[in-house]
């Protein structure tokens, strides 16, 4: 089994080289992400108080900026931030804003204050236990109606299954907790989220050639790279 990493080690694992390998992310993934949200939510994003757990280098502020009436990145790296505040500058955007906090302590400072919050590529960052808090967070985080989304690998997918075994490839250091989709679905439900639902989508590098297989009877699954789950928080909470 492997050994845990404490705190102090993932933030390690999160300093300044992961911020250099992060900033060369595809753009295709972005926009498509953009895109799944939009289309999931009747208003689209149009005039929502965003928040983005787990941001990064927020990259995303340049697809949605225009889009938002706020939004509020939160990271507990504090390289990502310097980075993305550099950004926000260059942008000259206003309505954006950054904590560099982790998403637990953001959460108590900030109930019911987002329509719309959304993690993309952070769960697999995050053993079970402390994950669940950070969803449990999340959700204090919305508005009754309010609507979060993620985006995470597929622990079904062939090529993660063959990095949990060392076969061939190996896994991301940071990836400690790659999920399946019922896994996933899990932690929404049990922090309160219903219309928990989750689609596989193609990867966004050159494994996405194999994601036509996916559909495929028994073995479909194996060929399904990542998931975009959305979930609401109930009106009544």
């Amino acid at each position: 089994m492997t050994e845990r990493l404490d705190l102090r080690q993932r933030q390690g694992l999160h300093g300044a080289d992961y911020v250099a390998r992060y900033r060369r992310k595809s753009p295709l993934r972005l926009c498509r992400l953009v895109d799944l949200m939009t289309a999931s939510r009747s208003q689209g994003l149009q005039g929502a108080d965003v928040v983005d757990f787990g941001c990064g280098d927020a990259v995303i502020v340049e697809y949605i900026r225009d889009k938002v009436s706020t939004y509020k990145g939160v990271d507990f790296s504090a390289e990502f931030i310097q980075v993305a505040n550099q950004r926000k500058a260059a942008l000259k955007a206003s309505n954006v804003d950054f904590s560099c906090d982790s998403i637990t302590h953001f959460g108590r400072q900030h109930r019911d204050c987002f329509d719309i919050g959304f993690s993309f590529d952070l769960s697999e960052h995050v053993y079970d236990d402390e994950w669940q808090e950070i969803v449990n967070s999340m959700y204090s985080c919305l508005r009754p109606g309010g609507h979060l989304y993620l985006h995470t690998p597929n622990a079904d997918f062939l090529l993660e299954i063959m990095k949990k075994h060392n076969f061939l490839l190996k896994q991301f250091p940071e990836h400690i907790a790659v999920r399946n989709v019922q896994e996933n679905c899990h932690f929404l439900a049990e922090a309160g989220f219903e219309d928990v639902s989750a689609q596989v989508i193609p990867h966004y590098n050159i494994a996405r050639i194999v994601h036509p297989l996916s559909l495929l009877p028994w073995v479909g699954k194996y060929f399904q790279a990542r998931l975009f789950i959305t979930a609401k928080k109930p009106m009544t909470a």
